[in-house]
């Protein structure tokens, strides 16, 4: 529940606008349905949180990492931990008696949520890196392109392997 709540708190309010599109809220919606769906599955109609293809989770909560930040990563990963903790350990959903008595599934439980986290949050916050890095790296050449028209500085660029020549056109003013 932290990280959701840490998330949720570091957001500016670009990402909450971002947020409040009605596109984006649908396919919040989507997603959170599909992710529901995939958990009560598991649980219900395969071998629960013992199932060989628990596996599937993974999936939709990627997808939330990646559509929508750290933020969808630790609300899908939130979902998913609440309802297969939930129904596991209230209801015993999908388990056997043996396993039951014998306390296996808490571990695997604890180990596959764990997981799901991780493989959540990595790809979220290495998109999140890069968009940001790529933005700067605009505004830097935005910045660089003003300071150049301003100055009346000609730039250009001599490429020896393709063998090609780039004149700025405050450089093409300049020679004529």
């Amino acid at each position: 529940l932290s990280p959701f709540i840490l998330t949720a708190c570091s957001l500016t309010s670009a990402d909450y606008r971002r947020f409040h599109r009605r596109a984006t809220v649908l396919e919040a919606a989507l997603l959170a349905t599909v992710t529901l769906g995939v958990s009560l599955y598991l649980l219900f109609r395969s071998h629960g949180i013992m199932a060989p293809n628990k596996g599937w989770l993974v999936y939709p909560v990627i997808w939330a990492g990646l559509r929508f930040g750290p933020l969808g990563a630790s609300a899908g990963t939130l979902l998913v931990s609440v309802v297969i903790t939930y129904f596991t350990t209230q209801h015993f959903a999908g388990l056997t008696p043996a396993d039951i008595a014998s306390g296996d599934y808490i571990p695997v439980m604890q180990e596959g949520l764990g997981a799901l986290a991780f493989l959540a949050w990595i790809p979220a916050i290495v998109i999140g890196e890069r968009d940001l890095r790529m933005q700067e790296l605009g505004d830097s050449e935005r910045r660089l392109k003003l300071a150049n028209r301003a100055s009346g500085i000609g730039m250009w660029d001599w490429n020896l392997a393709a063998q090609e020549v780039y004149f700025s056109p405050e450089s093409k003013a300049q020679l004529g």
